[in-house]
């Protein structure tokens, strides 16, 4: 399981001639630092003054953004097999009519299938974000560096993921499906790259920068 590899050989394996590892396996683990660096900043603001009377939103958020890191770590591997559909797809035999139809049809299907682990890691770095957003009335200040890190990383990671979305929405021929898939995430990388400017002058202001 890639999730599983220590960080030299999931490096190593993204470095080789392989499809997979690639750019969406990476956005995903980029995705899930992020979260994994913000939940330790949170956990730093337990006990502090500016966390008084609001123990139970701080416990959720640090459960929350503990489980999106998860949730990213295994889009890891559904990234990896979605792509891993798509070689399937391409690499099936094309000598007649019937089996260049039955080709042509797994490969929309393999694309379609694609698309919708980087979409999921899109919306998870978003989610990310807001709380990260929500937290800082709480936030630890010694700890504000590695908000404002783990706001970069997420806002990285989405962007990233988009790109994976977009080079499979290019080879798909179904209208409606890429349509869809096209508003949703223009508004979830809307979303992300406000949140991150607005907590990125924070953390700055903070720091005197």
């Amino acid at each position: 399981m890639l999730a599983a590899l220590p960080l030299t050989a999931f490096s190593e394996a993204t470095a080789t001639a392989e499809p997979t590892p690639g750019g969406g396996a990476v956005a995903a683990a980029v995705g899930a630092l992020g979260s994994a660096v913000g939940a330790m900043a949170a956990r730093y603001a337990e006990g502090r003054d500016s966390a008084a009377g609001q123990e139970a939103e701080l416990s959720r958020e640090i459960a929350a953004l503990d489980e999106l890191r998860r949730r990213l770590l295994g889009l890891i591997e559904d990234d990896a097999e979605a792509y891993g559909a798509v070689n399937v797809a391409y690499a099936m035999p094309k000598s007649d009519a019937e089996e260049k139809a039955a080709r042509r049809q797994a490969i929309q299907d393999a694309l379609a299938g694609a698309a919708e682990p980087p979409l999921r890691i899109c919306r998870a770095c978003l989610e990310a974000l807001r709380l990260l957003d929500g937290h800082l009335p709480r936030a630890n200040p010694q700890l504000l560096s590695d908000v404002g890190v783990a706001a970069y990383t997420l806002a990285a990671a989405q962007r990233s993921a988009w790109l994976n979305v977009l080079v499979n929405l290019k080879s798909l021929k179904r209208a409606e499906l890429v349509s869809a898939l096209s508003d949703e995430g223009r508004e979830l990388l809307q979303a992300g790259a406000q949140l991150e400017r607005s907590l990125s002058r924070f953390v700055l202001s903070s720091l005197g920068a």
